[in-house]
């Protein structure tokens, strides 16, 4: 009886041990880019390019879990509030619904990214990409774009009350932004 309990117990933790990292939460917990073990924003991204940064980076809310940052990610239901993701390149990546509130992706590539219902609020985008991004529904108030690329991004629905814009940052149709008309300026399609 013993040595069949001793045989369960082992095989219990063999399998264990063995087993893949927790993807429970959906979360895309794929190793790319040189060894897969470095941590943002010291990773290598999986296309070598240099001027964004990838990398491991911890949940930001006492979970022990962690995310890889990189393009094509897909990171719907990582928890990074408040989340230092400066220069990080998550081009095409799948953060819908994420919670990103104070989170600085300043000089970020978020072109072609799935931000669709997000909450940005306080966020720092400056001279972040989001090109051809999805924001429909994104929550923005306070968030910072001056300098933003967001030609050809979908702001339908998105909350833009009281976003910071300045001249450098480009609005979906490609034009720059400038004061709306209501506050004295020449109008846009931003929306802010």
């Amino acid at each position: 009886m013993i040595k069949i309990l001793l045989i369960t117990l082992l095989s219990a933790l063999l399998l264990t041990s063995c087993s893949n990292p927790d993807t429970s939460s959906g979360t895309d917990m794929e190793e790319q880019g040189g060894d897969g073990t470095e941590s943002f924003p010291d990773g290598v991204c999986p296309d070598g390019n240099t001027q964004y940064k990838c990398g491991w980076i911890s949940s930001s809310e006492g979970i022990e879990k962690s995310y890889y940052i990189k393009p094509g990610a897909n990171l719907v239901g990582a928890k990074l509030l408040g989340a230092n993701l400066t220069g990080a390149n998550l081009a095409d990546a799948y953060l819908m619904g994420l919670n990103l509130e104070n989170v600085n992706l300043a000089g970020a590539n978020l072109a072609g990214a799935n931000l669709r219902s997000a909450n940005l609020r306080n966020a720092n985008l400056t001279g972040a990409n989001l090109a051809d991004g999805n924001l429909r529904d994104t929550r923005l108030p306070d968030a910072n774009l001056s300098s933003a690329n967001l030609s050809g991004a979908n702001l339908e629905y998105a909350d833009l009350n009281r976003v910071i814009a300045n001249t450098s940052t480009t609005c979906p149709n490609g034009q720059p932004w400038v004061k709306p008309v209501w506050g004295g300026g020449n109008g846009n399609d931003c929306g802010f």
